[in-house]
């Protein structure tokens, strides 16, 4: 027989006071239209939330009970980490089996939309289930990992005492057209967070410093201001003279500028591994999301997903659960309706693009400036949350192609006389200028808020400056690096990057130590944690590696030596790979298979190739890369049938 399919959805409405607080009840319903005979009346049995931490991560304990009968009759867990048939799908549901004891048999499948949790119940016997008769149970005597059973367990809840997981937020733009699916990790988050302050109680003592008022102690705020294509050589402390940016210059000046600071050669893949501190090969997002290809090219390169996982966790999901306001404004490119921010642990977002927003979104009566919006954005979320610990992210189009600015800017950079060697297009500065300004509200704003010690702010790029449009025309250049955007020559990877936190980093500082943007998601982490020591950042996977030491020293000495990129698209290069270890470099491209060696530490412009006279180096490498490939599972090109050389340059952006 076929089996019949209906819904339940969990709502969490009542914490009785004297329970431990990883318990909450949550009620069920029967939305209208499903199978359930009475669901128009929204009948609900009520169940326990119960979560527990559990090998490889939080366990989801779902705990039915009837108020109606007061016994248990089944029930079932959830493992959110559970390596399942199921794991890559992109509604993130769990299925597993579950015997309700004499009432009948069915599967059900889990997973959470919006701020509600849903339970598909499929009925093995095709009978209709009356809501009045829907009782489940895990155990009968469930015992939470600190204590007792809640006293109340087989009770009725006393009274209807409702908790809004939504936190408070006040917001001079309310939020257009607000995702479906926006609660979707939210309640993840606050369960985690409760279960922390139960777990916190029982872990060993943390090796890391500590200081006297550490448990009343307020965690840093971080800021992380993200530019688009803004080149390594494009910002006026790195040794530009053509264009504008003062606000960003003085950031460097009373803060730290890294010299070797690493992303990836395009847009989505430095904002996946940005966001889950994951290799974005480990994702398959190497390419711009939805990525382009060459039909007739020697090489068929894979098919790029069009999200980021749910399943992956990020720094922002971490952080909400420490208490931690977070906000999203900008450019995602992560995935659409289902797969943004809202769905990572940012809580309040805004999500656009262009360098010009249009009325529909802003409010306005025409378009205005991205940057002066997103700077808006971001102060408004500063003034309404500086009274608790906060992450913001402010994501910017600029300087991403096309190129456009306000007139009087375009003014002033054409009559400006240009710098030798570089572009000096008037588009393209008064654009950074545009940036410039709004880096300086941002920092502006900490500062007038009194936040200035206890607030992170980190400026960086998401890759290497795009130096030539398609159609050839020069935008701008990297020099003295070599290379561009979707290259992984220097000039495609190396990225400008500036933190200050004045209670923390010295003012004025260097740092030449390589470092990448996969590393930022665990060095947030670890700055919340300094200050709250939950233990949950335990579980936290990651590639990367804490820069606190660095920002406390710029001469502190990182525990790894390694880095790796993994490009296998047609993008302004050829599919390739790349492993930097110490200041040795190789690039492997896969079309010839040949070897490019470079001694950054000399030749930073990588101009001579040294892989012939170091070639058992360039063999020790590329050995040490095709491991690193197979330890992540990256994907590969594939030889191309259809390869004709007369047309492989041809590009085809529709997958």
């Amino acid at each position: 027989m076929n089996p019949v399919y209906f819904e339940t959805r969990f709502r969490i409405d009542h914490v009785p006071p004297e329970w431990p607080p990883q318990f909450a009840i949550i009620s069920a319903h029967a939305p209208t239209g499903q199978t359930w005979t009475d669901a128009e009346n929204e009948s609900a049995d009520r169940c326990l939330f119960h979560a527990l931490e559990g090998s490889g991560g939080w366990r989801w304990r779902i705990t039915g009970y009837s108020p109606t009968s007061g016994h248990a009759e089944a029930g079932w867990a959830v493992d959110r980490n559970e390596k399942t048939d199921r794991e890559e799908d992109e509604d993130w549901k769990w299925e597993m089996a579950c015997d309700l004891g004499q009432a009948f048999k069915q599967d059900a499948i889990y997973w959470v939309e919006g701020d509600q949790l849903y339970v598909t119940h499929c009925d093995a016997r095709r009978q209709n289930i009356p809501a009045g008769n829907f009782r489940e149970r895990l155990d009968v005597n469930p015992t939470p990992p600190s204590g007792p059973a809640p006293p109340s367990v087989y009770a009725d809840p006393p009274g209807p005492i409702v908790v809004d997981l939504r936190p408070e937020r006040t917001r001079a733009t309310p939020r257009p057209n607000p995702s479906p699916n926006r609660w979707r990790m939210l309640l993840l988050a606050c369960l985690t967070a409760a279960w922390g302050a139960v777990a916190a109680a029982q872990a060993p003592e943390q090796t890391h410093s500590q200081t006297p008022d550490r448990a009343t102690q307020r965690p840093p705020n971080v800021i992380l201001i993200l530019a688009d294509d803004l080149g390594w050589a494009d910002a006026g402390c790195y040794g530009n003279t053509f264009n504008e940016t003062p606000r960003i210059d003085r950031l460097a000046s009373e803060g730290m500028r890294f010299t070797q600071f690493y992303a990836g050669p395009v847009c989505s893949p430095t904002r996946a591994n940005l966001q889950t501190g994951l290799d974005q090969a480990r994702f398959g997002i190497t390419q711009h999301i939805p990525g382009h290809r060459r039909p007739f090219a020697k090489l068929i390169d894979p098919e790029v997903p069009r999200q980021l996982p749910l399943q992956a966790d990020t720094f922002a999901r971490q952080l909400a659960a420490r208490g931690y306001a977070t906000g999203y404004f900008g450019k995602w490119h992560l995935g659409g309706p289902g797969f943004g921010p809202a769905e990572r642990g940012w809580q309040t977002v805004r999500e656009f693009q262009g360098n010009t927003v249009p009325p529909r979104i802003t409010g306005a009566n025409g378009p205005r400036r991205t940057t002066e919006f997103l700077s808006e954005l971001a102060v408004d979320f500063l003034e309404s949350n500086h009274d608790r610990p906060f992450l913001l992210q402010l994501s910017h189009y600029a300087v991403h192609i096309p190129l456009s600015t306000t007139d009087d800017r375009m003014a002033k950079y054409r009559d400006k006389p240009p710098m030798e060697g570089y572009p000096s297009l008037p588009e393209y500065a008064g654009l950074t200028e545009e940036l410039d300004e709004s880096v300086g509200a941002v920092v502006d704003a900490v500062d007038r808020l009194g936040l200035t010690d206890k607030t992170l702010i980190l400026f960086v790029s998401d890759n290497g400056g795009l130096e030539h449009q398609q159609n050839g025309e020069v935008v701008t250049s990297n020099h003295p690096l070599r290379g561009e955007k979707g290259q992984l020559y220097e000039g495609g990877i190396r990225v400008p990057a500036i933190a200050r936190w004045p209670s923390t980093i010295p003012p004025g500082t260097v740092c030449d130590t390589p470092t990448t943007t996969i590393d930022l998601a665990i060095t947030f982490i670890d700055m919340a944690n300094a200050t709250t020591d939950n233990p949950a950042a335990a579980g936290f996977k990651t590639d990367g590696t804490s820069l606190l030491p660095l920002l406390r020293d710029p001469a502190a000495k990182l525990p790894r030596d390694t880095l790796y990129w993994h490009l296998p698209h047609y993008h302004h290069s050829t599919p390739a790979s790349a492993i930097r270890r110490g200041d040795w470099k190789l690039i492997e491209f896969f079309e010839d298979d040949s070897l490019e060696l470079y001694d950054l530490a000399n030749d930073q412009g990588e101009s001579q190739n040294l892989a012939t006279e170091q070639r058992d180096l360039a063999a020790s490498l590329r050995n040490d890369l095709a491991a690193w490939r197979k330890r992540i599972n990256a994907r590969m090109p594939t030889p191309n049938p259809n390869h004709d050389p007369s047309k492989a340059t041809q590009l085809q952006t529709n997958r």
